[in-house]
This record gives structure tokens, C-alpha cells and sequence, in this order.
């Protein structure tokens, strides 16, 4: 298998082409952003959308066997899992962040991190 990061630049090139004010913000989480990774381990994605046409940018693929999953969160959805209503909040807390749309973007997001790490102590 390549490079897997080669395959998240592709991503990230292929949202600022085709997505550039409809993605907010691009990030892993998983094994990769853990640090525990194996040779075939795939690497999750998420995004969340800016506008309603940025859901459009969600897929599937395998390549060399290992699948791909880049899945959208809403800024909402993202609230919750931060406020730990929803299951997922380790995709906040523990994600690596690889585009942000803008400073704003950014800022929102590593709020919602932080509120994360509050509550949870």
C-alpha cells in the first residue's frame, strides 16, 4: 500500500478543488491519529460540511484492499458528541485535523475540543 497519507492529501486537494466553501473542516481519527495503526489499517475520516452542498463530498472506496470511509458530521452532531450526547466524543477529542476552511472554522472546532476535555475530567 502506498503512502496512506498520500491518499488523505488526494482527499484534502480533491475538497479544495471541488469543495471550497463547502467543507469547514477535514480530520482522522482512529489507530492513525492513536498511534496504534498496523500495515492494513485503514484510516477514518471525517468532515463537517459548511453547506448543504458539501454533503455531496461523502464517499466510499478500496484501494489496495483497504477501504475508505469520508463521512460527514454537521456542526450540530459535532456539538453532541463534545457534550458527550452522542457515543462518538473520542472523534472530537482524539482527532488530527488535516484542512480547516477557515480561522473561524478552526476556532469553532477546537472549542468544541476543548468542552470535550471538560467534561471529561
Amino acid at each position: 500500500m502506498q503512502n496512506i497519507f498520500e491518499v488523505a492529501h488526494t482527499l484534502v486537494n480533491h475538497v479544495r478543488a471541488n469543495f471550497p466553501e463547502d467543507i469547514a473542516l477535514i480530520a482522522y481519527y482512529g489507530s492513525y491519529a492513536q498511534g496504534t495503526a498496523a500495515k492494513r489499517s485503514d484510516l477514518d475520516f471525517f468532515f463537517i460540511p459548511a453547506t448543504s452542498d458539501g454533503y455531496r463530498a461523502s464517499l466510499q472506496f478500496v484501494l489496495e484492499d483497504i477501504s475508505f470511509d469520508f463521512w460527514p458530521i454537521s456542526w450540530e452532531r459535532a456539538e453532541r458528541m463534545a457534550a458527550f450526547e452522542e457515543p462518538q466524543t473520542t472523534i472530537i477529542a482524539n482527532c488530527e485535523i488535516l484542512y480547516v476552511r477557515s480561522d473561524e472554522d478552526c476556532a469553532r472546532f477546537l472549542k468544541l475540543r476543548e468542552t470535550t476535555l471538560q467534561m471529561s475530567r
